[in-house]
């Protein structure tokens, strides 16, 4: 490979192509002062379609042609849900644990959503633009409260029981079941606290068993958006306090399944629940997910009919293909969860060489964004930063940035490697860590591709970079104790290639990735100026004001190059088989209970 690491990609994109087949939030969620009503959980029977062309606008002009093609290729089922039968589902890997408190990782908020209820939950829909809004409903809470976005209450219903499963039993939710959950979720011992800071368990009172009071430590509006979260949200019984049992073995919760089995390496199988709450619901017996970690394989067992649903192995290289051998199927496409990013040490317990900005501006602009886009997207895809771009109004977009910030994000090896020399480290030894499997659920191509390209640009610098791949259960969650939450094995000399999380609200983004008090900075970064403008955004009750904040620190954020961003978000492509009938998503962690709850199956 030539000095230049973009001609190599230039020429493999050329081949490769040539191959190629053919916020708007409720006023609950953004406000976060109005009540809520229960709405309806059946099944709606009438008749709409999306296509490519019906998508509504991007909140920038960044990505607008690619967020045309997001939609669905099948319509709104008309006819009247059918009772019965079972859905095959799929994972790459095993859940690191089954207890939502121990980790932040998808598999195990996967793994819990069918069988656990959180106070409220983000809305399953049918449009894909449509989830991009991610409205709230009720879920345990009938309604939230607030008037100063300090103090919340939250009425809960009373038909809502656990799971007749020893030692809860069945009994009824309670507020002192809220209180509980939330007083163990904010504990030092659990990993997945990172953005639950506001919270006093102290202050959390049960004035009747129906109501329950959280008067937070400072004013935070997106609140009720937070314990809508299919990360932070998860209800568990009273008996968990008192370690009545090992949630990391045994899901107990009040959603529409339970959890019949669990074989490692080999499949989890949920039943119906006969206690749920959503009456009539949900349709389905059973479901049963097999754990397959080769892409090629899950892709396999979709085309063989095995399974009826499959995300991770569908890419923009082999959508044709997949189409062209499952004609029947039904694409669901949306923005994918984000892009890739560049990630340092940068605590004050460390000796980094890129706690220096200049080297950090000088990794952004060895990559050729371009040549990555073309590769891993065949350019079906737009820049991003610290969210990804299904979040509208919320997202920075590389075209809102300032001339002096945005000339770090363009391709220039010649001032990179001046960059360098100017910082006086012309001679570093480097270990670029990336963790794999990414995503966890099986490795997407594009990730792997953009982890290679990234590793080769940045070998055109005058350095020794080693690509080291680490364990993604093992070594970056690490039961909350990996790479992921700021716990290098060598801080002085290594960095990390990483994910863009799938998160609900920017609040869990920029202040769970970033803030001087999250348990989940994986830098270990205290930045005053940043930690000063996260505090006042997170105050702001108006939602476009708060919006506005957030972009604002985001600019900053870009500026100051906390992580190397600004990188390609490409389309995911869900495929759905035709005997699956009214697939909605909503949040993408709370898959079980938003998704598998209402569709139903074709006999």
């Amino acid at each position: 490979m030539n000095g230049d690491g973009s001609n190599y990609w230039r020429m493999a994109t050329r081949r490769r192509l040539s191959r190629r087949a053919v916020l708007r939030n409720s006023a609950l969620a953004g406000a976060g002062i109005a009540g809520l009503a229960l709405l309806g959980c059946k099944g709606s029977t009438s008749t709409s379609s999306s296509s490519p062309g019906s998508a509504k606008p991007a909140a920038s002009s960044a990505g607008q042609g690619v967020n045309a093609l997001i939609g669905r290729t099948s319509k709104k089922p008309a006819e009247a849900p059918v009772m019965g039968g079972s859905l095959n589902y799929v994972n790459g890997s095993n859940a690191p644990t089954l207890d939502p408190h121990g980790s932040s990782s998808v598999l195990t908020m996967n793994a819990v959503s069918p069988v656990m209820s959180r106070l409220l939950r983000y809305k399953s829909v049918w449009e894909p633009q449509e989830s991009f809004d991610r409205n709230i409903e009720p879920d345990l809470a009938l309604s939230a409260e607030s008037s100063d976005a300090t103090t919340w209450t939250f009425k809960l219903r009373s038909d809502a029981r656990f799971q007749n499963i020893a030692p809860v039993n069945g009994h009824a939710v309670e507020a002192e079941d809220i209180k509980v959950t939330y007083v163990r979720a904010t504990s030092p011992a659990n990993a997945n606290r990172g953005s639950l800071g506001m919270i006093d368990p102290n202050q959390i009172t049960t004035p009747d068993k129906n109501t329950v009071v959280f008067k937070l430590r400072y004013p935070y509006a997106p609140f009720s958006k937070l314990v809508s979260s299919g990360v932070y949200g998860w209800i568990f019984p009273r008996e968990i306090g008192s370690g009545g049992y090992d949630p990391a073995k045994t899901i107990i919760g009040t959603g529409p399944f339970t959890l019949e089995s669990f074989t490692p390496d080999v499949a989890y199988v949920y039943k119906k629940s006969p206690d749920w709450f959503e009456k009539g619901l949900p349709y389905i017996d059973s479901v049963r997910v097999a754990i397959v970690p080769d892409p090629n394989q899950q892709i396999a067992q979709f085309t063989a009919g095995n399974l009826d649903w499959v995300q991770s192995p569908v890419n923009d290289v082999n959508l044709a293909d997949v189409q062209k051998q499952n004609p029947t199927v039904e694409t669901y496409t949306t923005w994918g969860p984000g892009d890739g990013q560049i990630y340092f040490p940068l605590g004050s317990d460390t000796n980094s060489p890129f706690k220096d900005i200049r080297l950090r501006r000088a990794m952004s602009m060895a990559l050729d964004r371009t040549a990555m886009t073309k590769v891993a997207f065949n350019d079906k895809a737009a820049p991003d930063f610290y969210t990804n771009l299904s979040f509208g109004k919320w997202t920075l977009h590389m075209d809102q940035l300032p001339p002096e910030t945005a000339q770090w994000y363009k391709f220039d090896l010649q001032k990179s490697k001046q960059l360098v020399q100017e910082a006086g480290a012309s001679t570093l030894a480097l270990k670029m860590l990336g963790p794999s499997p990414l995503p966890p659920t099986g490795e997407a191509s594009w990730f792997k591709q953009m982890r290679e390209m990234v590793y080769n640009f940045l070998k055109a610098l005058p350095w020794q970079v080693n690509l080291v791949l680490i364990d993604y259960n093992k070594d970056w969650v690490g039961g909350g104790k990996g790479v992921r939450y700021g716990n290098f094995p060598s801080p002085n000399d290594s960095f990390v290639w990483g994910p863009l999380e799938g998160r609900q609200d920017v609040d869990e983004y920029v202040f769970g990735w970033y803030g001087g008090d999250s348990s989940t900075n994986l830098s270990h970064l205290k930045d005053d100026k940043l930690d000063s403008m996260i505090a006042k955004a997170r105050a702001i009750v108006n939602d476009d004001d708060r919006a506005k904040a957030y972009v604002d620190l985001q600019k900053y954020m870009a500026d100051q190059m906390f992580s190397v961003a600004g990188n390609p978000n490409g389309l995911s492509y869900h495929m759905i088989r035709p005997r699956v009938r009214n697939w909605t998503l909503g949040d993408n962690y709370g898959v079980g209970t938003q998704t598998w709850g209402r569709l139903w199956l074709q006999k």
